[in-house]
């Protein structure tokens, strides 16, 4: 006989719910990552679509970015921040390396952002970039822990429901 539902998400179901989610901020790293490597080499067509696509999602001011090769990358350093810290937070909590914080926390966390942007765009603040870096990679621990209370949610009640449907299964059988 099977044993009760458990209170904690089943690990293939967390995968197939978080690993989608993680592939976002990865990909955008990769290509912010990609493009001065790109125009170094000579692939400025690649480069050119890196960045043109990098756009929809960042200011892009190449003073606000990180440089390599002397070429900026496809992302400020914020939106870079964010991506990478986002990833590194997806994967430990996946992977169980630390618990996750209090939402409280997180909420807290996301707050230096907001502030650090919009005292900018009110003109009363003129942020530097570690800065800029570290209120991205807040947000970006704030933002990943916030998003794994939900979609840590939505899997404990599909997995619940899955093993409410395979117990019924195997208390019919007995």
């Amino acid at each position: 006989m099977q044993g009760l539902p458990s209170t904690r998400p089943s690990e293939p179901i967390l995968w197939l719910f978080w690993g989608p989610i993680l592939l976002i901020p990865t990909t955008l790293a990769l290509m912010s990552i990609a493009v001065p490597f790109t125009f170094a080499t000579g692939w400025f067509w690649m480069g050119d679509f890196l960045y043109g696509f990098l756009r929809q999602f960042c200011h892009q001011m190449p003073s606000r970015s990180f440089w390599a090769f002397g070429y900026p990358f496809g992302t400020c350093i914020r939106s870079l921040s964010i991506y990478v810290t986002f990833v590194i937070v997806g994967v430990s909590l996946l992977c169980r390396s630390f618990p996750p914080i209090r939402v409280s926390l997180a909420v807290t966390l996301v707050l230096p952002m907001f502030i650090d942007v919009g005292l900018q765009v009110i003109g009363a603040w003129r942020g530097h970039n570690w800065i800029r870096g570290l209120s991205g990679m807040l947000f970006g621990i704030g933002s990943a822990s916030l998003l794994w209370v939900g979609v840590s949610a939505v899997v404990l009640r599909v997995s619940r429901a899955l093993s409410a449907v395979t117990w019924g299964r195997a208390v019919e059988r007995y």
